[in-house]
């Protein structure tokens, strides 16, 4: 019986450490993002699940920054005029990570380029995002890290989703993850 409980204790582990968890499912009252009649007083959450519909992402919460987890999440300082909210995957073993910020400064070409420079795909323990970019409208700036597939099926939802005119897409960043592990062998 002693050497039965850790063993169950290990399976149990291990499966949590491997389980995906479910597609997000978009509630019904979102409207869809080809729709160009998108309302404009849809809250940060309503607009994240937007960007997300149509696109397999793992689960998420949107949830909304403050000033202490801003710059962790956003990878730049909160500053006054800044809303941000965030739908990172819920399960840690996922490299998964939307932000999007709302700048009532006008900022955003700005504020684009020092996330990307900033962006850290590594922030997760043992795996990494594969893509990271960014794109801005005049008001809204968004960051994804991810696989490549969902980067670009969230950059093409954003534009239609934040309904603020047209987006404007900054180079993506992939990771070389060949490259880098060859750099630690090497060592």
């Amino acid at each position: 019986m002693k050497k039965l409980l850790p063993i169950l204790l290990l399976l149990v582990l291990l499966t949590g450490c491997f389980n995906e968890g479910p597609d997000v499912t978009i509630p019904s009252e979102t409207p869809a993002p080809s729709d160009t009649n998108v309302p404009s007083d849809l809250t940060m959450a309503q607009i994240i699940d937007l960007i997300c519909q149509d696109v397999e992402v793992p689960a998420y919460e949107a949830a909304e920054l403050t000033d202490e987890n801003f710059e962790y999440s956003a990878f730049i300082p909160y500053e006054e005029g800044l809303t941000g909210y965030k739908a990172d995957a819920l399960i840690n073993a996922t490299a998964h990570s939307l932000v999007l910020i709302h700048s009532e400064n006008g900022n955003t070409a700005d504020l684009a380029q020092k996330i990307l420079d900033n962006a850290n795909p590594f922030k997760w323990i043992c795996v990494s995002a594969e893509v990271t970019q960014t794109a801005y409208t005049e008001h809204y700036v968004i960051l994804v890290m991810s696989s490549a597939e969902i980067v670009e099926g969230l950059i093409d939802n954003f534009q239609s989703a934040v309904n603020d005119g047209d987006a404007t897409i900054l180079d993506s960043v992939s990771v070389d993850l060949l490259a880098i592990n060859s750099e630690f062998i090497a060592d």
